[in-house]
């Protein structure tokens, strides 16, 4: 998963194979297919939501975190040209009461790889000493995480002390990624409402220098697959080209 610090978040899309999904309003998604060039407005499942749009292991998604809390995980029954979409509730349940009280200042190993820049290293607000800039590739560590059994987290015991933001679907699982306390990551399994703890993901604080304004805090995230061209049937032979 790839973090971004953008501040503003409006347009999101999907794609499964043979039409590109995107929220274009916060009443209706559009379908767009790449077979035909046409083009369907689906009604979102709801309203007075913000929705989150992705694709996780049967297709196309949507979750939303009504009050905070009441997490809803919709799935899109989608026939195309074949019948009317219709939204599916697969997951309502208020997490609150599962989620655990844990040390959120403790750092895990991975599987988080971080490129960092634009930080202050030891820097307080009367240091006068230039920002300290980082753009160095971060050497690639060989991680693994195993979302099924690594860093299960015991429920309950939480304080009102939090603030849940919905990031995004796992590709091929039935688990969508949270984040706590602005910086601290957790999967969420919503077939068997397991938490799991991916740890912090920045370790220090991030600075816009034309502003002065601190970033500790994940705002945006898009899930990413490795793409191998390889894999691909209709793989090109570069080298005959």
């Amino acid at each position: 998963m790839v973090g971004s610090m953008r501040i503003f978040f409006k347009h999101q899309s999907a794609y499964w194979p043979g039409a590109l999904y995107m929220c274009c309003s916060d009443c209706f998604v559009m379908r767009i297919s790449l077979s035909n060039s046409t083009y369907r407005a689906i009604e979102l499942p709801a309203e007075d939501a913000e929705f989150y749009l992705g694709k996780s292991v049967n297709g196309i998604y949507c979750a939303s975190l009504f009050q905070g809390f009441q997490l809803q995980v919709w799935f899109l029954n989608d026939p195309c040209d074949h019948g009317q979409p219709e939204w599916v509730l697969k997951h309502d349940r208020d997490i609150f009461s599962i989620l655990p009280n844990m040390n959120y200042d403790k750092q895990r190993d991975g599987p988080w790889i971080l490129q960092e820049f634009r930080y202050w290293a030891n820097k307080d607000a009367d240091d006068d000493s230039p920002i300290v800039y980082n753009n160095e590739a971060t050497v690639e560590q060989k991680f693994v995480w195993d979302s099924d059994n690594d860093n299960v987290l015991e429920p309950g015991g939480r304080s009102n002390d939090c603030c849940i933001v919905f990031l995004g679907f796992h590709p091929y699982k039935e688990v969508v990624f949270l984040s706590d306390k602005f910086d601290r990551v957790l999967s969420y399994n919503w077939s068997s409402s397991k938490l799991q703890d991916l740890g912090k993901v920045f370790s220090k604080f991030y600075t816009d220098p034309e502003s002065d304004f601190y970033h500790q805090y994940v705002q945006e995230s898009f899930p990413y697959t490795p793409c191998w061209l390889g894999e691909l049937p209709e793989k090109v032979n570069l080298e005959d080209h």
